[in-house]
């Protein structure tokens, strides 16, 4: 259903889309430019602990992100996954799909464990199916 395709100085654009309002208002809203554009060099570099990709479906459409990437919390490390799928192609399971994808590439990459919390209000979130 779909494919997870490195990211590239080409998607760039992809990332300002996804940094709307409505897109990130459960991430505490929009970056600004400058953070934009560093986030874009972390991810074209693979600067971190993890790996962001983009997700393609069958037509060759991309329709979104996802990534997984090293995470602190109450001292403990952790991994965490996050995507975004654009309005044009929300509703037709493509998360569902990445995120079963990335977690076989994130669980030979590193030795992680997924925690998914559903029923957060999130509507990017609500009704996936893991």
């Amino acid at each position: 259903m779909v494919t997870l395709a490195s990211w590239t100085e080409q998607d760039f654009r992809l990332l300002e889309r996804c940094n709307t309002p409505e897109m990130t208002a459960y991430l505490g809203g929009p970056e600004t430019p400058g953070k934009l554009r560093d986030r874009h060099r972390k991810y074209v570099e693979n600067a971190f602990t993890g790996q962001m990709f983009v997700i393609v479906t069958e037509d060759g459409e991309r329709a979104g992100l996802i990534g997984y990437w090293e995470h602190s919390e109450s001292d403990e490390t952790v991994w965490e996954t996050g995507w975004a799928i654009l309005p044009e192609f929300q509703g037709r399971g493509l998360a569902t799909a990445a995120v079963r994808q990335v977690a076989k590439v994130s669980r030979f990459s590193v030795n992680a464990t997924s925690n998914t919390r559903k029923g957060t209000g999130c509507a990017a979130t609500t009704g996936l199916s893991t």
